[in-house]
């Protein structure tokens, strides 16, 4: 099931994490913030709005924590743990939607999106191996995602999801 997430539910998810890192963070005059590039940049800017000591900064090293839109299979925290640093997100898979395919307000329509999205996102969807998954994605070439999905007619089953 797809549940589509408003501007209204995206703004008060962020005045709800503003206020957690503002709670976490308290005894620092600012809090230098990184988003995971795309999901994760949106939450920084709407973040900062509201915080007036969140400084957006563009290298993962420079800053304080991280953010990010949503943590799905958990791939994503898995990637950034390395640096050591708080990671927060807007929507926690582990504790809501557990079942749906959580979609933000400022992701494209289906059409515009890319075949490798819709395949990386059905196979975490389905708890793939993400080896596998990354393996495949890598190993995949335009032509072959192409004629597997016109023969799947796996854009046609995405869009009814």
């Amino acid at each position: 099931m797809k549940t589509y997430l408003k501007w209204n539910d995206v703004l008060y998810r962020i005045n709800r994490l503003a206020s957690q890192i503002r709670y976490d963070t308290m005894t620092k005059d600012f809090v230098r913030v990184w988003g995971i590039p795309r999901g994760g940049s949106i939450v920084s800017g709407l973040m900062c709005t509201i915080l007036s000591h969140i400084q957006i900064v563009d290298d993962i090293d420079n800053c304080d924590i991280i953010v990010d839109d949503i943590y799905d299979s958990g791939a994503t925290e898995q990637r950034y743990s390395m640096y050591n640093k708080p990671i927060y997100f807007l929507v926690d898979k582990r504790k809501e939607f557990q079942n749906d395919w959580v979609v933000f307000p400022w992701e494209l329509d289906d059409e515009e999106k890319e075949v490798g999205d819709y395949l990386l996102r059905v196979m975490q969807y389905f708890n793939w191996d993400k080896n596998k998954v990354t393996d495949i994605i890598n190993n995949i070439s335009t032509e072959d995602v192409e004629k597997t999905v016109k023969h799947l007619n796996l854009l046609d089953i995405l869009k009814n999801a």
